[in-house]
Protein backbone atom coordinates (compact mmCIF):
# COMPACT_ATOMS: atom_id res chain seq x y z
CA UNK A 1 0.00 0.00 0.00
CA UNK A 2 3.27 2.67 0.69
CA UNK A 3 5.48 1.71 -1.85
CA UNK A 4 3.61 0.63 -4.86
CA UNK A 5 3.21 3.00 -7.99
CA UNK A 6 2.39 1.89 -11.39
CA UNK A 7 5.34 4.09 -13.25
CA UNK A 8 5.64 3.70 -17.01
CA UNK A 9 8.50 2.92 -19.03
CA UNK A 10 9.31 4.12 -22.93
CA UNK A 11 11.65 4.92 -25.59
CA UNK A 12 11.02 8.87 -24.68
CA UNK A 13 10.24 11.03 -21.91
CA UNK A 14 7.22 12.64 -24.42
CA UNK A 15 5.86 8.85 -24.23
CA UNK A 16 6.65 8.91 -20.86
CA UNK A 17 4.78 12.14 -20.12
CA UNK A 18 1.66 10.89 -22.60
CA UNK A 19 1.47 7.35 -20.38
CA UNK A 20 1.41 9.64 -17.19
CA UNK A 21 -1.15 11.74 -18.33
CA UNK A 22 -3.51 8.60 -19.50
CA UNK A 23 -2.97 6.99 -16.17
CA UNK A 24 -3.23 10.13 -13.87
CA UNK A 25 -5.89 12.28 -15.90
CA UNK A 26 -3.59 15.06 -15.80
CA UNK A 27 -3.18 16.27 -19.64
CA UNK A 28 -0.91 19.95 -18.32
CA UNK A 29 2.13 19.95 -20.47
CA UNK A 30 4.82 22.36 -18.67
CA UNK A 31 7.16 23.40 -20.07
CA UNK A 32 11.07 23.94 -18.56
CA UNK A 33 14.02 25.93 -19.86
CA UNK A 34 17.28 24.41 -18.52
CA UNK A 35 18.62 27.49 -17.82
CA UNK A 36 15.51 27.89 -14.94
CA UNK A 37 16.69 23.95 -13.64
CA UNK A 38 18.28 23.44 -10.50
CA UNK A 39 19.39 20.27 -9.68
CA UNK A 40 21.25 18.79 -6.28
CA UNK A 41 23.73 16.42 -6.18
CA UNK A 42 23.33 14.34 -2.96
CA UNK A 43 26.93 13.57 -2.05
CA UNK A 44 26.11 10.91 -0.13
CA UNK A 45 25.13 7.15 -0.30
CA UNK A 46 24.21 7.74 -3.71
CA UNK A 47 27.91 7.81 -4.65
CA UNK A 48 28.82 5.17 -2.49
CA UNK A 49 31.14 2.05 -4.30
CA UNK A 50 30.42 3.32 -7.63
CA UNK A 51 31.39 1.33 -10.70
CA UNK A 52 34.40 3.54 -12.24
CA UNK A 53 32.72 3.49 -15.87
CA UNK A 54 28.98 4.69 -14.15
CA UNK A 55 30.79 7.41 -11.77
CA UNK A 56 32.45 8.82 -15.31
CA UNK A 57 29.05 8.52 -17.17
CA UNK A 58 27.33 10.16 -14.29
CA UNK A 59 29.73 13.01 -14.10
CA UNK A 60 29.80 13.64 -17.89
CA UNK A 61 26.24 13.51 -17.40
CA UNK A 62 25.78 16.34 -14.87
CA UNK A 63 28.87 18.19 -16.74
CA UNK A 64 26.56 18.17 -20.22
CA UNK A 65 23.26 19.75 -17.93
CA UNK A 66 25.38 22.29 -16.71
CA UNK A 67 26.77 23.44 -20.04
CA UNK A 68 22.94 23.83 -21.12
CA UNK A 69 22.28 26.18 -18.42
CA UNK A 70 20.80 23.49 -14.92
CA UNK A 71 22.44 24.55 -12.20
CA UNK A 72 23.70 22.02 -9.86
CA UNK A 73 24.16 22.68 -5.91
CA UNK A 74 25.84 20.32 -4.05
CA UNK A 75 23.37 18.87 -1.15
CA UNK A 76 25.01 16.93 2.18
CA UNK A 77 22.08 14.26 3.60
CA UNK A 78 24.45 12.29 5.53
CA UNK A 79 21.32 10.49 7.21
CA UNK A 80 19.65 9.39 3.96
CA UNK A 81 21.08 6.15 4.20
CA UNK A 82 20.26 5.15 8.02
CA UNK A 83 16.67 6.83 7.46
CA UNK A 84 15.84 4.06 4.28
CA UNK A 85 17.23 1.36 6.04
CA UNK A 86 15.04 1.44 8.98
CA UNK A 87 12.06 2.26 6.89
CA UNK A 88 12.44 -0.41 3.68
CA UNK A 89 12.08 -4.13 4.19
CA UNK A 90 10.24 -3.33 7.26
CA UNK A 91 7.75 -1.68 5.71
CA UNK A 92 7.04 -3.31 2.31
CA UNK A 93 7.34 -7.04 3.71
CA UNK A 94 5.19 -6.54 6.79
CA UNK A 95 2.36 -4.88 4.19
CA UNK A 96 3.36 -7.93 1.48
CA UNK A 97 2.59 -10.49 4.04
CA UNK A 98 -0.82 -8.33 5.40
CA UNK A 99 -1.95 -7.38 2.24
CA UNK A 100 -1.15 -9.98 -0.28
CA UNK A 101 -3.25 -12.43 2.23
CA UNK A 102 -5.97 -10.27 1.74
CA UNK A 103 -6.06 -10.37 -1.48
CA UNK A 104 -5.81 -14.02 -1.77
CA UNK A 105 -8.69 -14.13 0.25
CA UNK A 106 -10.54 -11.91 -1.94
CA UNK A 107 -9.80 -13.99 -5.04
CA UNK A 108 -11.32 -16.72 -3.36
CA UNK A 109 -9.05 -19.41 -5.58
CA UNK A 110 -7.34 -21.83 -3.49
CA UNK A 111 -4.14 -20.11 -3.75
CA UNK A 112 -3.08 -19.92 -0.09
CA UNK A 113 -0.17 -17.66 1.00
CA UNK A 114 2.49 -20.19 1.51
CA UNK A 115 2.03 -21.65 -1.50
CA UNK A 116 2.27 -18.26 -3.43
CA UNK A 117 5.50 -17.85 -1.78
CA UNK A 118 6.85 -21.43 -2.06
CA UNK A 119 7.00 -20.99 -5.93
CA UNK A 120 8.61 -17.67 -6.20
CA UNK A 121 10.76 -18.00 -9.36
CA UNK A 122 13.53 -15.42 -8.89
CA UNK A 123 16.08 -16.79 -6.25
CA UNK A 124 16.88 -13.12 -5.05
CA UNK A 125 12.84 -12.57 -4.29
CA UNK A 126 12.60 -16.35 -3.20
CA UNK A 127 15.57 -15.28 -0.54
CA UNK A 128 13.82 -12.46 0.73
CA UNK A 129 10.31 -13.43 0.97
CA UNK A 130 10.59 -17.25 2.05
CA UNK A 131 11.60 -16.41 5.82
CA UNK A 132 7.80 -14.16 6.10
CA UNK A 133 6.54 -18.41 5.82
CA UNK A 134 8.71 -19.57 8.32
CA UNK A 135 8.16 -16.96 11.66
CA UNK A 136 9.95 -13.76 9.69
CA UNK A 137 6.60 -11.90 9.64
CA UNK A 138 7.47 -8.12 10.81
CA UNK A 139 5.44 -7.23 14.27
CA UNK A 140 2.97 -4.41 13.81
CA UNK A 141 4.71 -2.47 16.21
CA UNK A 142 8.05 -2.76 13.88
CA UNK A 143 6.25 -1.63 11.41
CA UNK A 144 4.38 1.12 13.18
CA UNK A 145 8.01 2.87 14.14
CA UNK A 146 9.25 2.34 10.36
CA UNK A 147 6.28 4.30 9.47
CA UNK A 148 7.14 7.10 11.92
CA UNK A 149 10.81 7.44 10.45
CA UNK A 150 9.50 7.19 7.19
CA UNK A 151 8.00 10.66 8.13
CA UNK A 152 11.61 11.58 8.79
CA UNK A 153 12.60 10.48 5.57
CA UNK A 154 9.88 12.92 4.00
CA UNK A 155 11.19 15.66 6.08
CA UNK A 156 14.32 15.03 4.99
CA UNK A 157 13.62 15.48 1.53
CA UNK A 158 11.10 18.39 1.78
CA UNK A 159 13.74 20.59 3.56
CA UNK A 160 16.59 19.69 0.91
CA UNK A 161 14.66 20.69 -1.54
CA UNK A 162 13.23 23.72 0.03
CA UNK A 163 16.87 25.31 1.27
CA UNK A 164 18.32 25.04 -1.54
CA UNK A 165 15.54 25.87 -4.01
CA UNK A 166 15.71 22.47 -5.55
CA UNK A 167 13.42 21.16 -8.62
CA UNK A 168 15.05 17.94 -7.80
CA UNK A 169 18.00 15.66 -7.11
CA UNK A 170 20.24 14.24 -9.24
CA UNK A 171 22.33 10.83 -8.92
CA UNK A 172 23.69 7.47 -10.92
CA UNK A 173 20.56 5.24 -10.78
CA UNK A 174 22.10 2.00 -10.43
CA UNK A 175 25.78 1.51 -8.34
CA UNK A 176 26.31 -0.35 -11.45
CA UNK A 177 25.28 -1.72 -15.15
CA UNK A 178 22.66 -4.38 -15.02
CA UNK A 179 23.53 -8.12 -13.63
CA UNK A 180 23.89 -11.00 -16.18
CA UNK A 181 21.84 -13.88 -16.32
CA UNK A 182 22.68 -16.29 -14.01
CA UNK A 183 23.67 -13.22 -11.03
CA UNK A 184 20.45 -13.91 -9.21
CA UNK A 185 21.47 -13.37 -6.14
CA UNK A 186 25.19 -11.95 -5.95
CA UNK A 187 26.84 -9.28 -8.41
CA UNK A 188 29.89 -8.30 -8.61
CA UNK A 189 30.86 -4.55 -7.70
CA UNK A 190 34.57 -3.39 -7.70
CA UNK A 191 35.87 -6.38 -7.28
CA UNK A 192 33.73 -7.70 -4.16
CA UNK A 193 30.55 -10.18 -4.17
CA UNK A 194 27.19 -7.83 -3.58
CA UNK A 195 23.72 -8.86 -2.71
CA UNK A 196 22.12 -8.32 -6.38
CA UNK A 197 19.21 -7.01 -5.17
CA UNK A 198 20.25 -4.51 -2.28
CA UNK A 199 22.67 -3.22 -4.87
CA UNK A 200 20.11 -2.52 -7.80
CA UNK A 201 17.68 -0.42 -5.44
CA UNK A 202 19.68 1.14 -3.70
CA UNK A 203 20.07 4.56 -5.02
CA UNK A 204 16.20 4.61 -6.22
CA UNK A 205 15.06 3.12 -2.57
CA UNK A 206 14.71 6.45 -0.67
CA UNK A 207 13.06 8.13 -3.12
CA UNK A 208 10.28 5.25 -3.20
CA UNK A 209 10.44 4.98 0.67
CA UNK A 210 9.65 8.79 0.47
CA UNK A 211 6.81 8.27 -1.98
CA UNK A 212 8.05 11.30 -3.94
CA UNK A 213 8.36 10.74 -8.24
CA UNK A 214 11.59 10.12 -9.54
CA UNK A 215 12.83 9.77 -13.74
CA UNK A 216 15.62 7.72 -14.91
CA UNK A 217 16.96 9.19 -18.02
CA UNK A 218 19.62 6.98 -20.33
CA UNK A 219 23.03 8.45 -20.49
CA UNK A 220 25.05 5.94 -22.62
CA UNK A 221 26.70 3.02 -22.47
CA UNK A 222 29.58 1.69 -20.11
CA UNK A 223 30.85 -1.51 -21.34
CA UNK A 224 28.07 -1.97 -23.58
CA UNK A 225 25.36 -2.27 -21.20
CA UNK A 226 23.10 1.28 -20.66
CA UNK A 227 23.24 3.26 -17.82
CA UNK A 228 21.23 6.21 -16.27
CA UNK A 229 21.00 9.27 -14.60
CA UNK A 230 18.23 9.51 -11.96
CA UNK A 231 16.16 12.83 -10.84
CA UNK A 232 14.21 12.61 -8.09
CA UNK A 233 11.94 15.76 -7.58
CA UNK A 234 9.08 16.96 -4.90
CA UNK A 235 6.29 15.17 -4.56
CA UNK A 236 3.51 16.32 -6.79
CA UNK A 237 5.80 17.82 -9.23
CA UNK A 238 5.57 14.73 -11.55
CA UNK A 239 4.46 16.67 -14.56
CA UNK A 240 7.44 19.22 -14.16
CA UNK A 241 9.88 16.21 -13.45
CA UNK A 242 8.48 15.13 -17.07
CA UNK A 243 9.05 18.94 -18.72
CA UNK A 244 12.54 19.27 -17.32
CA UNK A 245 13.20 15.23 -18.58
CA UNK A 246 11.95 16.44 -21.97
CA UNK A 247 13.88 19.35 -22.54
CA UNK A 248 17.44 17.41 -21.35
CA UNK A 249 16.25 15.12 -24.43
CA UNK A 250 16.65 17.68 -27.28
Amino acid sequence: MTRDTAGPMARSVADLSLLDSVMTGDFSNPTMNLSDVRLGVPSDLFWENLDPGIRSATNEALDLLQSQGVTLIPVPMPDIGKLDEEVSFIVVLHEFVRDMTAYLKHKRDGIEFETLISQIGSPDVRAIALPLIHGGTIPVDAYETALNTRRRLQSLYKDVFSLHGLHGLAFPTTPRTAALIGEDETVELNGQREPTFSTFIRNSDPGSNAGIPGLSLPIGLVNGLPAGLSIDGPVGTDRQLLAIGRSEEH
